[in-house]
This record gives C-alpha cells, structure tokens and sequence, in this order.
C-alpha cells in the first residue's frame, strides 16, 4: 500500500507514515522525514504549545490516566512485569546511575523511612529469617568461607569481635584485655547493662568504617562498646553513628587523634 506525501509530493510505502486513528486511511498526510523536518524547525514553537495544553489539560489528563489505570489493572501489571523480566540489566543500571546523582536524597530518604517503620522492618526481617532460616544460614556460610579468604580486613574485624564477645562472658583472655584497655570487672561495669541472651553488644562507631589493621584496634577500644537489643541493632547496622552515644567514647578513649580522622571521614553517616 502507497500514499503521497501532501509535503513532498512523494509517494512512498505507508511504512514511511506515522499512524493516525482520527485519519481515514489510518496514517498522518505527510510522511516521517517531513514530519522530523518541521519538528526539527518548529522545536520551540511546538514545546511552548505542548507545554501550554498540558497546562491547560492537567485535571483532565489526571482523570483519563486514573479511570485507565483502573480499567485496564491487569493489562498494567503483566506490561510491568513483563518490561522488568526483559529489561533487568538496564533498570539495575538505571536505578544505580539515579542513586548516585541523588545521594543525598537517598540517604535522607532512608533515614526518615526508617524512623517512621521501625517496627515494620523488624517484623518483616524477623518473618523473613524465621522463614527463610536454612537459606539464610547456607548463604552466610559460603560468603564468610568466601570472604575469609579474600579480606584479611574483615577477618581481622570477625576476629577481633568475636573475641571481645568471649571475654565479656568469661573474662579469660589477657589478649582481648589489651585491646579493649580495661579488665573483665571494669569492662562490665562501663558497659553498665547485663549482657544477656537476646542482647547485642554493639561497636558505637561502627566497626566497618575502619580502613585498616590499626584502625580494627583504634574502634575495638572499651569506650566504643554498647549495650543494645537486637531490634535496634538491626536497625542501626553500619549505617550510621548517633551523636548522642559518640560523645561518651569521644570522652573516654585513649586515641583521639585517629579516632578523629575515622568519624570527620564518616561525618555524613553520624547523626
């Protein structure tokens, strides 16, 4: 099937036309390369007068756009899924490119989710673990197996950590003494809550932000430790410091030099 162009005078295959229900052979009078071309020389007459209708339109393109979504649900939902399955790659490219151009509303975002649904994200992680217990267990497996073996960072912090734990339950180790600064007796009375089952002990400044060997021992001081239960420690995480708390380590630790160039490298995430 062929059409003349009403702008060239040419007559080509319909290929060569845009659609248009309203016309009575179903495509525009002028073909695609006259269209481009009084596009390209009308750009900014045409952005003004789309922009005025939309303007003009607005609660009524709400009102299509409502009454489409709701009868046409189905339809939407199988379109979304069906994009998100043939297009993973790009959206994951995408998300990551406007994350990093909104760092700081993302951050912000975070925070205040996270403060207004507290309890949510505990129950759904909690549901999540209970549910998911031997998937859960057999991935952390393989990554510390896998980790262990490639960070010898990590391992120092795993390490470290877990030896602080042991000492605050039986108060054995001379080691860990001399890490954390203090005795078994003096550690528990500064920490000034039991630690029980259920409980956390917790690394004020987060133990992540540290960059090296020496920065492992500067944050496992006695100062840096808290008490907390499980609920808050998932939410807190490695994601930020509270300026409440920092104070009582700022006051008590024995290296305020390093300690300082870890928190001013991490400023943003204390709050």
């Amino acid at each position: 099937m062929e059409k003349k162009c009403k702008k060239c005078n040419v007559v080509k295959d319909v290929s060569e036309f845009y659609k248009r229900k309203v016309s009575k052979d179903g495509f525009r009078n002028e073909c695609k390369l006259c269209r481009k071309k009084y596009n390209e020389e009308n750009k900014e007459s045409l952005a003004k007068s789309n922009k005025a209708y939309k303007e003009a339109n607005k609660e009524k393109a709400v009102k299509l756009r409502k009454i489409y979504k709701e009868t046409n649900k189905g339809k939407i939902a199988k379109q979304r899924r069906e994009y998100r399955k043939e297009n993973l790659e790009k959206i994951a490219k995408d998300i990551k490119k406007w994350k990093e151009l909104n760092k700081d509303e993302v951050i912000q975002y975070n925070k205040e989710y996270k403060e207004t649904n507290k309890g949510k994200i505990a129950k759904q992680s909690k549901k999540y673990k209970e549910e998911n217990r031997d998937k859960i267990n057999e991935w952390t497996s393989k990554y510390i197996k896998a980790k262990r073996k490639t960070d010898s960072l990590w391992r120092l912090r795993i390490g470290v950590r877990s030896a602080v734990r042991r000492y605050l339950k039986d108060g054995k180790s001379k080691t860990t003494r001399e890490i954390i600064g203090i005795d078994f007796k003096e550690f528990k009375d500064y920490l000034e809550v039991e630690y029980t089952e259920g409980m956390h002990l917790d690394h004020i400044v987060p133990l992540s932000w540290a960059n090296n060997d020496e920065e492992v021992y500067i944050l496992n001081h006695y100062s840096n430790f808290q008490i907390i239960t499980a609920e808050e420690n998932l939410d807190k995480k490695d994601f930020y410091c509270k300026l409440e708390n920092l104070k009582k380590v700022l006051d008590n630790h024995n290296d305020l030099t390093k300690l300082n160039q870890i928190i001013e490298r991490n400023s943003d995430k204390i709050k």
